[in-house]
């Protein structure tokens, strides 16, 4: 996934393969292989991020080609070239949700009808909202808050002052 997670990964955590130049001569070679080739010399190469691929990732060709051009980085012996030096935060990650209940009964302003937002709504933003959740559930980091409860954001205040002083000493 790109967008929103993507950017505050490679922010916060670094992302190691993006310092792994792209190999012209490699992806030239493997330019006419179809999804299975390639998924094959992924797995003959680096069968642990085969392994890991989802089903979009396998058939995707530029994601394949970039795994076996990393892969094969690795295996010459170049990752150690590149130790990216990332500075350490000490980020505090907060998350709002509610039930999709009440997402689903709240609806956007504009020049739409009501039942021309809902219907887009389901269409595009659900799928959308529901790939963000399920890249943010993963980050065990993020403090969740739910907007449905009472007081969520003298909750999320009382977190945030918690964090603050902690890392305000931290620095003294």
């Amino acid at each position: 996934m790109g967008g929103t997670g993507l950017y505050i990964k490679a922010i916060v955590d670094g992302i190691p393969t993006a310092k792994i130049p792209q190999s012209p001569a490699l992806r030239e070679n493997l330019a006419a292989k179809s999804q299975d080739e390639l998924f094959e010399i992924l797995a003959q190469l680096d069968p642990i991020k085969a392994g890991s691929l989802n089903s979009s990732d396998k058939k995707n060709p530029r994601r394949l080609i970039r795994a076996i051009e990393i892969a094969t980085w690795n295996l010459e012996g170049k990752s150690k070239e590149f130790k990216e030096r990332i500075q350490k935060f000490d980020p505090l990650f907060i998350g709002l949700t509610s039930s999709r209940e009440y997402l689903f009964e709240r609806n956007f302003e504009g020049k739409k009808t009501k039942k021309e937002t809902i219907e887009d709504w389901k269409r595009q933003e659900k799928k959308y909202a529901k790939r963000q959740i399920t890249w943010f559930k993963r980050d065990r980091r993020i403090a969740w808050f739910d907007i449905t409860k009472p007081n969520w954001a003298d909750s999320v205040e009382k977190l945030a002052k918690i964090w603050y002083s902690s890392n305000d000493a931290k620095k003294n």
